[in-house]
């Protein structure tokens, strides 16, 4: 019996330290969570890990042009979510990203929101209009503690999921009754409609708390979720379809032969100072002569048996080399060869500058 599959959907990470945005293997990985593991299996789809992200697969009828599912999943709304991890964290840790708190926040992604740059169709956070939105908090316990907008013995706590429809309304009270209270425990897995998933909760004295709840997510606890939706008509308190029209790997149950989608991150930019040190006195060389050649800009301190320079502007890191010289004029002479920052150059933070600085210590 000839057995055939095809591409349903695949998720490519890309990063622009490297010149060619090209990940390379053990930066990043995406891997199913197990409920969606425990999904795909029910399904019949197959999963195929890749360097640069993964592959999910259909099986479809053989010789069937347009590509038609086999096991058809029907008009329901299905969510596949997925784990972004970062194996080493050297890459993640030099990512422009939002404030985020290791193993306790995570960022959300989606394939809900448009945004084609290239032609790549990039993965982003609907709900923030924005490929990165603020992080929320990881929940992988069903016992979560939200903190009201002010104390209160009472309290109205309303939980929300992602598309705005509201899952459960609690009335919250302190122990005894009468004495106010800050938070208020809540017991996820008692509410028979919270699923892994993004919700907020908010209460009537305007506390407001956005979370990731996932059990499954516990002792892996990634950096971000990537969520891939069939079709939402099913999920939206409106009946609406958000996945975008060119989003859609699925048109009923043909496989349309959907472009990959894309995860880009993004390199931060830091000051970068060089700062270097006469360490042989006998040598020719005059710190107040010194220069810095290049296609980046630096201004100069001199202090003692040493130079600062500093860049005028933030530079993106990168794995592609500027071309620093440090030179000597006049005559001009070239002194050596500068290293850029890399990725085990440590972020530093000074008052006066607003961003990270990189510095690099170089002696003559």
């Amino acid at each position: 019996m000839h057995v055939a599959f095809r591409r349903l959907f695949r998720v490519r990470v890309r990063h622009d330290w490297y010149a060619d945005s090209q990940v390379r293997e053990d930066d990043f990985e995406v891997v199913p969570t197990p409920s969606t593991t425990s999904l795909l299996e029910e399904l019949g789809l197959r999963t195929r890990a890749l360097p640069d992200g993964l592959t999910v697969y259909g099986e479809v009828e053989p010789g069937s042009a347009p590509p038609l599912l086999r096991r058809p999943l029907g008009p329901i709304s299905l969510r596949f979510a997925f784990e972004l991890r970062a194996p080493t964290t050297p890459l993640l840790n030099i990512t422009e990203l939002p404030p985020f708190k290791p193993a306790q926040t995570i960022f959300c992604l989606d394939n809900l929101r448009e945004d084609i740059a290239s032609g790549r169709k990039h993965l982003s956070d609907s709900m923030a209009g924005a490929r990165f939105g603020a992080a929320v908090t990881l929940v992988t316990r069903p016992a979560y503690t939200h903190t009201l907008g002010a104390p209160a013995a009472t309290a109205t706590v309303t939980i929300r999921d992602r598309f705005g429809a509201t899952v459960a309304t609690l009335e919250a009270r302190s122990p005894d009754g009468t004495t106010p209270q800050n938070a208020c425990p809540l017991d996820l897995a008692s509410v028979p409609k919270v699923v892994p998933g993004r919700y907020r909760i908010t209460d009537d004295r305007g506390g407001v708390s956005a979370i990731y709840y996932d059990p499954g997510l516990a002792a892996s606890r990634p950096f971000a979720v990537i969520e891939i939706y069939t079709r939402t008509e099913a999920l939206t308190p409106d009946g609406s379809d958000r996945v975008p029209a060119s989003y859609r790997f699925l048109s009923g149950d043909t496989v349309t032969g959907l472009d990959p989608y894309f995860v880009q991150l993004t390199a931060i930019a830091t000051t970068w100072r060089f700062i270097v040190t006469k360490k042989y006195a006998n040598n020719s060389v005059t710190l107040a002569s010194l220069a810095i050649t290049g296609p980046v800009a630096f201004t100069r301190v001199l202090s003692g048996s040493r130079v600062v320079f500093t860049s005028t502007t933030a530079v993106r890191l990168s794995a592609s080399r500027r071309g620093l010289k440090l030179i000597q004029q006049p005559p001009t002479r070239d002194v050596r060869d500068l290293p850029d920052p890399d990725l085990q150059t440590p972020l530093g933070k000074v008052p006066a500058v607003p961003n990270f600085v990189s510095d690099l210590f170089v002696y003559v």
